[in-house]
């Protein structure tokens, strides 16, 4: 039986991450692309809140900021400018994955 961890837990966001991660893999495999950036998000995003959830006593705050978790959590100076990149290019996907304005460029229609 899988033991249950409270959400102040990096266990719990990270069980969260694999999960987006290996659903967005399953997305792109199936040439299913609109909601793939947005799971990445996703992934990203709970794996910064694990990291939060293991060097904080506090839990994660409740925002999809990836910026804003990443400089928190005081990663973000460790960061190269390729990472930082990554969160730019994901940061708009949290939001374009709900309400695609672009939904035939996304799904590879």
């Amino acid at each position: 039986m899988r033991r249950i961890v409270g959400t102040h837990s990096a266990e719990y966001w990270l069980d969260l991450a694999r999960y987006d991660l290996r659903a967005a893999k399953a997305m792109l495999d199936a040439r299913q692309r609109l909601y793939v950036g947005f799971l990445c998000h996703l992934a990203i995003e709970k794996t910064l809140k694990a990291y939060w959830a293991q060097s904080k006593t506090a839990a994660p705050p409740f925002t999809h900021d990836l910026s804003l978790l990443a400089e928190r959590t005081g990663i973000l100076e460790e960061m190269d400018e390729r990472a930082v990149g990554v969160l730019d290019f994901l940061e708009p996907l949290h939001i374009e994955g709900r309400y695609p304005t672009e939904k035939a460029a996304c799904s590879g229609s």
